[in-house]
């Protein structure tokens, strides 16, 4: 069997800031094709017989304890529609 790693390859930011709108409407489309995304929609068809899902993990936000600091919010995306949205906002690429 072969193991999966979740290690990070690249770290990406620097986005120039009008590259934003666009990014934005994409992510819908971004997370809906991702693998995360699809196994929810499959496992709630398999056992309610629907394909829909009333919840997604493709988004977790994570709150500080510190209140003068900012909110991050993570998703989960396809691997391909991942790729085309880091081609299209123009970020600066770091090996890691």
């Amino acid at each position: 069997m072969e193991r999966r790693s979740k290690e990070i390859d690249y770290k990406m930011s620097s986005m120039p800031p009008s590259k934003l709108p666009n990014l934005i409407k994409r992510l819908s489309w971004a997370i809906e094709s991702s693998e995360q995304w699809k196994w929810e929609r499959r496992i709630v068809a398999e056992r309610l017989g629907s394909s829909d899902a009333d919840t997604t993990d493709c988004l977790n936000f994570f709150v500080p304890k510190d209140r003068s600091q900012d909110i991050s919010i993570t998703l989960v995306v396809g691997r391909r529609a991942g790729f085309d949205l880091i081609y299209e906002a123009e970020v600066a690429i770091i090996r890691v």
